[in-house]
């Protein structure tokens, strides 16, 4: 994924369906102005995210891309210091020195307890990567 289509490459060097996403959509600027402290947003993965969409020659809007996304659970894990986790009986390492954003899965699998999504070492918890 190239953050100069989202930033506003010339329009030329996006492909169309990038393009009609730009022209339906202001695309936000890959590298912040100086006063800004954090230019990463969950706006601003939106935009990215239906970017990406598009040139993969899909199409989503905004308001769609926001309906796949818990903003409630992302975190931002740049400062973390790294500690090991277990999920699902793998050692798990958050994704240091980055953004993570999450998906809305709650209650969509095993039948809505939740419990892959543990860590406490139960049975029925998930692995997770990035």
């Amino acid at each position: 994924f190239d953050l100069n289509h989202v930033s506003g490459a010339p329009r030329g060097a996006a492909p169309p369906a990038a393009r009609a996403a730009r022209a339906a959509h202001a695309a936000p600027r890959a590298m912040p102005p100086a006063n800004v402290k954090d230019w990463t947003t969950t706006e601003f993965f939106l935009r990215a995210f239906c970017m990406a969409v598009a040139q993969g020659g899909g199409t989503i809007t905004i308001d769609q891309a926001s309906t796949l996304f818990a903003p409630e659970h992302s975190r931002d894990c740049r400062n973390w210091s790294g500690r090991l986790h277990r999920r699902g009986g793998v050692l798990y390492r958050p994704p240091v020195k980055w953004k993570r954003f999450a998906i809305k899965v709650k209650g969509k699998y095993d039948n809505g307890s939740d419990a892959w999504m543990g860590m406490k070492g139960g049975r029925d918890e998930w692995a997770v990567a990035y």
